[in-house]
């Protein structure tokens, strides 16, 4: 009975020291990794939620990233026109200063050099300022364009705008809108969450032109739009496009009806060059051109225009900057949830060591006292 006694003994000693090792192996993956759940036989539902937590906290880990790429593009969209508005006022200072009467024709030649160059400046700023392949503000392809470019006319066919125009029609359908470029930042780890902008379109490349200026009325009783490019400081008066008398040609036409349009169908305008129409007819027109009276007034809409673009960039950057500390909030928050979920305790699984510890070796001191229990009682039966 002793023998069998200290068997059951020593089998349970051995039953607890497994256990003990088991938990001290536990104890020692969790103090390891910093990890809870390092298996879903840890904690299946905690795993399924740190798991879903965790696609939350990279995806707004992202999302920050791109919320800072949107405020980069923005900031390089301002500086443009921050450039763009210091070059608009030194040309409304040129064209005050030629609108004084106490200044020659050759005097005003020089100061058109460089308004020449500045509207160059310009085109060029517009033209070019991009944001890793995007257009700021040289997307004309989201301008609004008319129903149809043809027109039934009596007799039942049917002709183009421009033949149109040259016929004396008198049914063009006023400006189109410029268009815009739009950019949609994802601000967020799920769908849907983006932050919509965009940017007015201020340049056509296709035409060289600036959409920089205001509608004008001229006393022909047509209203054009006429942008800084059609400002000359040497003009003494304002006028509006005219035909050239050619007497190789006598259709009969209405010069004072005749508009130029952009021909990426975006708005319309007048070219500063003179230009040739592109019917068999090849009628030539000498472009609409405004004085430095009127030039002043065209730059002081210019400006507005840029100022109100500036006004709606800095309210974007205010709203991608709110954006961003509401997702640093989320991803704090989040964080700091599925920390509570899956990682370790390192006091208590410290404890659980040590506990485990002391079980493992005094499991082991037990089967050693039985063990030698036994071998004493053999050595009496001997």
């Amino acid at each position: 009975m002793t023998i069998i006694g200290t068997n059951i003994t020593a089998m349970r000693a051995a039953m607890a020291a497994n256990s003990a090792d088991a938990a001290q192996q536990k104890a020692m993956e969790r103090l390891s990794t910093g990890k809870r759940i390092n298996s879903a036989a840890d904690d299946a539902a905690g795993l399924a939620i740190s798991t879903s937590m965790t696609s939350q906290i990279n995806g707004l880990s992202v999302s920050m990233r791109n919320i800072s790429d949107g405020l980069s593009m923005l900031q390089t969209a301002d500086g443009a026109l921050g450039e763009v508005t210091n070059i608009l006022q030194r040309m409304r200072e040129l064209t005050v200063q030629a609108a004084s009467g106490t200044y020659s024709t050759s005097d005003r030649a020089a100061l058109q050099i460089e308004m020449d160059h500045s509207v160059q400046q310009v085109n060029s700023i517009l033209g070019n300022s991009d944001f890793n392949g995007n257009a700021l503000f040289s997307d004309t392809s989201n301008g609004h364009t008319a129903d149809s470019n043809y027109y039934y006319v009596p007799g039942n066919y049917y002709e183009d705008e421009e033949t149109r125009r040259i016929n004396g029609g008198r049914s063009f359908q006023g400006p189109y809108q410029t268009g815009n470029a739009d950019f949609e930042i994802q601000s967020g780890a799920d769908s849907g969450d983006v932050v919509e902008t965009s940017l007015d379109t201020l340049y056509s490349k296709s035409d060289n032109f600036a959409y920089l200026g205001k509608d004008m009325g001229f006393s022909s009783g047509n209203t054009r739009f006429v942008g800084i490019s059609n400002i000359d400081l040497t003009a003494a008066n304002s006028v509006d496009v005219r035909f050239i008398p050619d007497p190789g040609h006598s259709q009969n036409i209405d010069p004072s009806n005749y508009l130029s349009y952009s021909p990426t169908g975006s708005r319309s305008y007048n070219f500063k060059s003179q230009f040739t129409d592109s019917n068999s007819y090849g009628n030539t027109y000498a472009p609409l051109k405004v004085n430095a009276n009127d030039g002043i007034a065209v730059l002081d809409a210019a400006l507005q225009q840029v100022t109100a673009v500036r006004a709606d960039i800095g309210a974007a950057s205010s709203r991608l900057t709110s954006e961003m500390n509401v997702a640093q909030s989320q991803m704090t928050n989040l964080t700091e949830a599925r920390s509570q979920i899956e990682d370790a305790d390192y006091s208590e699984e410290s404890v659980r060591l040590a506990k485990s510890q002391i079980l493992a070796q005094a499991s082991s001191a037990m089967i050693s006292h039985a063990n030698m229990n036994a071998k004493n009682v053999l050595d009496l039966l001997k």
